[in-house]
């Protein structure tokens, strides 16, 4: 079976467990860095709001070899689980006033999203663009987010740099900014990591986190580790870093989540790029990938440069 027929088939099946009066929809929607997923909804005719669930991932369980069965009950869990309650009124994003409070950033690629940064404002910054987004919540149906597109602004009459000015503000205060050794960070994760490894495989993690005591390495990102690459642009908190080194830094995109902070204390920039590049290649999925660039921050200057791979 092949993807399209797996859609179908999937569709269909699911579709009679939820029950008769739900019908499915597929499209294919388009996320960060242009990336094309195939999302199934179901929903009834009476309703508007639909959860959605990308089949990808659901294929691939299927040519490991996963019973098909099981796959159809787990997509199918996932849409009632999903399945909100109560449809959010979003009549209040007609309202600027209303929607300036709930108004955030987040920082993205530019070059891999040139298509959709065409409908939506947005603002360049080196190799990447910041774009702005709704966030909405409610215990009655959970949260989520709505992007805010050119239509929006003009019903809003307002301007991109206002946009920025607010949502800046809002992301700043409501998320702030983390900064950690990446020592530090490893053993926030150790609870978290399994014991059971192989002997074979070489250093435990004490091992490790005794190597990350000589490695000056710092991982920045927001309190919720979401979209915390969009502490690149508080410029402040670079500076008060550098002061605090006394050096110049390298920032290294490690995904739209989170950067990593490297000293500079000599090291060659074409080696972290390379780095950089390969860990996107082979360690971070399509979506998440920030930029293969690094950046280079001065400490005379103050001010943020892209070294271009």
């Amino acid at each position: 079976m092949n993807f399209n027929d797996f859609v179908d088939y999937v569709a269909e099946k699911v579709t009679d467990i939820m029950g008769e009066e739900y019908h499915y929809s597929v499209s294919k929607v388009t996320k960060n860095n242009n990336v094309i997923l195939t999302g199934l909804s179901v929903r009834k005719e009476s309703e508007k709001v639909s959860p959605t669930v990308y089949l990808e991932d659901f294929f691939e369980m299927y040519e490991r070899g996963e019973v098909i069965g099981d796959i159809i009950s787990e997509v199918a869990r996932c849409i009632k689980d999903s399945e909100l309650s109560i449809p959010p009124d979003m009549s209040f994003i007609e309202d600027f006033g209303l929607v300036s409070e709930k108004l955030f950033l987040k920082t993205v690629n530019f070059s891999k999203n040139e298509t959709f940064l065409s409908t939506v404002p947005h603002k360049r910054f080196l190799d990447l663009a910041t774009v702005f987004y709704i966030y909405v919540s409610g215990e009655e149906f959970g949260s989520g987010s709505i992007t805010v597109t050119n239509d929006w602004m003009k019903i809003w009459d307002v301007d991109e740099d206002k946009l920025y000015e607010i949502a800046f503000k809002n992301t700043k205060e409501r998320f702030g900014f983390t900064l950690n050794s990446i020592t530090e960070v490893l053993k926030d994760l150790l609870p978290f990591i399994s014991d059971d490894r192989d002997e074979s495989d070489g250093k435990d993690m004490n091992e490790v986190l005794d190597e990350t005591e000589t490695l000056p390495m710092y991982v920045l990102s927001n309190s919720s580790r979401h979209f915390g690459a969009s502490c690149i642009l508080y410029n402040e908190v670079l500076n008060d870093f550098a002061k605090d080194i006394h050096s110049d830094f390298f920032i290294l995109p490690s995904s739209v989540h989170e950067l990593i902070i490297v000293p500079d204390n000599g090291e060659d920039p074409q080696i972290l790029q390379r780095m950089v590049k390969e860990v996107n290649s082979t360690q971070v999925s399509a979506q998440d990938v920030l930029s293969d660039n690094i950046y280079r921050f001065r400490r005379n200057t103050q001010a943020l440069e892209a070294l271009y791979a």
